[in-house]
């Protein structure tokens, strides 16, 4: 019961549980073994009113569409990520997500909306001394300024991240 906290909960064991192994399978390439699942945690926990926890389902679904080239299908689950996580202040979740609804955003053409939440996560990711989401900002950023013509800033962006390469491991189970 909650009285004994989360880890006694098994609906939130379950779901997170559905979730971790989802994002191993988006790693693998497996999007329709996935998909299932990541739909089941996030039913969970929107059973539970826990839109905390969605943030996580959300950003992997956006992760997915965007990997299946569905842009729009992206912007909308990495945003409603985004939004879940900036309001309760989930900075790992924020920090994992914003940075993709970046590059999707500068993906859809908006290169002004793209920089400001790219140079938002690299703000965040800085706090955080992130050394891992920050090879992948600062490549995010080489990319906005390529597609502003900016050659010596997508220079610069791409000798940071590789200043801050510390071995390529990835944050989570997957690389972009």
């Amino acid at each position: 019961g909650p009285e004994f906290g989360l880890l006694a909960d098994c609906d939130f064991i379950l779901a997170n549980a559905l979730w971790g192994y989802a994002l191993a399978l988006v790693e693998w390439g497996k999007f329709a073994r996935a998909l299932p699942l990541l739909m089941e945690s996030r039913e969970i926990f929107r059973r539970r009113a826990s839109q905390y926890e969605m943030a996580e389902s959300s950003g992997t679904l956006g992760l997915i569409a965007l990997l299946q080239g569905d842009l729009a299908g992206a912007h909308a689950y990495l945003e409603e990520a985004v939004t879940l996580a900036a309001t309760f202040d989930y900075q790992e979740m924020l920090g994992l997500w914003q940075p993709l609804l970046g590059l999707v955003t500068l993906y859809e053409g908006n290169v002004q909306e793209a920089r400001r939440l790219l140079n938002a996560s690299l703000r965040l990711c800085l706090e955080r001394n992130d050394k891992r989401l920050l090879v992948r900002i600062h490549t995010y950023l080489a990319e906005a300024a390529l597609w502003e013509g900016k050659l010596e800033q997508a220079e610069q962006s791409l000798r940071e991240s590789l200043a801050n390469d510390t071995t390529a491991q990835s944050y989570l189970f997957y690389d972009l």
